[in-house]
């Protein structure tokens, strides 16, 4: 695949809508779901 990654990988969303418009934020992480739940990646790891 032609400019893919090598390796598979984890995507975890957030949406959120502020006073001015949209704000995703996707975080792409190798790190398994038996190893931190997605507000525990985001959260304390991705926002730390």
């Amino acid at each position: 695949m032609l400019g893919g990654w090598s390796l598979r990988r984890r995507v975890v969303g957030k949406a959120e809508y502020l006073e001015n418009g949209p704000n995703p934020r996707f975080v792409a992480t190798n790190l398994s779901q038996e190893e931190y739940d997605a507000r525990t990646l985001y959260e304390d790891i991705y926002c730390a």
